[in-house]
């Protein structure tokens, strides 16, 4: 019998305000390494609700911060009336089920969007970062580049119905064949290079799996790399020509939106 996790990524909306990774890094990031891993200091990732209703963008935005949390030494964990609270703002109503609709990750209706202006709440304390920052091309570098500074990236995928479909989630997402079940989030935090390419660490429905590079360049749709300060700081990170003013001047036009 397919497994019962549930989907909820609306499709990709294209949202000038929300800046490039490219264009605010100038291009100066360093070469990403081979192997990255940002997920080891999590003990448990959750489900969040994920089995139950559409919020697969909202349960990878608590994904992000559960990390970087932990990695900046102060950990927080989201209780589910967290998670309801946060997709509420889509309209989402515990009570009736037509309201189940899913989340746009982007766009004036978009998760990352709220995230940035407003801050939400996770672990009784609010949460919000300094930025965000799309990847619009599909350009693996540039993925690993984000994973490796920026400690992840939220991405947008056309899950194909195998996965859907499957008794239990494989953990290697890598046959993208047959027909879309429709949009999910995800959040990846690491990767490997071995001898068959790039394989991706991904949380998704409380737990880790992996995906090849070829299955994301065929199913990913939508890239969001999230810039903390705090996180950054606590990793010692220098984001090689990151232009913090740039940024915080297009996330105040995007808090004008």
């Amino acid at each position: 019998m397919p497994h019962s996790f549930k989907l909820g990524k609306k499709p990709a909306v294209v949202d000038t305000r929300v800046p490039r990774m490219s264009r605010m890094t100038q291009g100066q990031l360093p070469a990403p390494p081979d192997d990255c891993n940002w997920y080891a200091e999590v003990g448990e990732w959750l489900m969040l609700l994920n089995n139950l209703y559409g919020c697969c963008v909202e349960a990878a935005i608590f994904h992000c911060i559960m990390q970087f949390s932990a990695y900046a030494g102060k950990p927080l964990i989201p209780t589910d009336q967290e998670v309801i609270k946060f997709y509420e703002v889509t309209g989402f109503n515990p009570n009736d089920p037509s309201t189940d609709n899913g989340s746009y990750v982007l766009g004036p209706d978009g998760m990352a969007t709220y995230w940035a202006k407003n801050g939400i709440m996770c672990g009784g304390v609010l949460n919000k970062v300094t930025g965000i920052m799309q990847i619009t091309q599909k350009n693996p570098v540039h993925w690993r580049q984000g994973i490796s500074t920026f400690a992840g990236m939220l991405a947008g995928i056309s899950l194909p119905a195998v996965i859907m479909e499957a008794d239990e989630v494989p953990y290697l997402w890598h046959d993208y064949s047959g027909p879309v079940a429709g949009g999910h989030e995800i959040w990846i935090n690491g990767y490997e290079t071995l001898n068959m390419g790039v394989v991706y660490d991904l949380i998704s429905w409380g737990g880790r799996y992996r995906a090849t590079e070829d299955f994301l360049m065929h199913c990913l749709d939508e890239a969001v790399v999230v810039v903390d300060e705090v996180e950054l700081n606590a990793r010692g990170v220098n984001a090689a020509g990151l232009n913090k003013a740039q940024l915080s001047a297009d996330m105040a036009l995007l808090n004008r939106g």
